[in-house]
């Protein structure tokens, strides 16, 4: 594996600081609020993105996990013409 990051990558760790900031400031809101609704509904909205941002990490890491595998084996990503990928062997040179 290359140490240069892709941009896949970049977007996912952009993505995951994004849904933190987020979080924290829900939080912080939330407990300066003295309105019970207004700081439940923060609340719920922090851990509604809290839960995004573990899916997208957990997402990344799956594939990742795919990409590792498809690396190992000499596979490569292809598309038939119905545009269903399909996993193909790299010429070994």
């Amino acid at each position: 594996m290359s140490k240069i990051m892709t941009r896949k990558q970049i977007c996912t760790i952009l993505s995951l600081t994004g849904y933190l900031f987020v979080f924290a400031i829900s939080i912080i809101t939330a407990l300066s609020i003295e309105q019970f609704l207004w700081r439940v509904l923060l609340i719920a909205s922090a851990i509604i993105t809290l839960v995004l941002a573990i899916t997208r990490l957990l997402s990344a890491k799956k594939m990742g996990e795919r990409v590792k595998y498809l690396e190992d084996n000499h596979l490569s990503l292809s598309y038939d013409k119905e545009e269903e990928c399909i996993a193909v062997k790299k010429g070994i040179q």
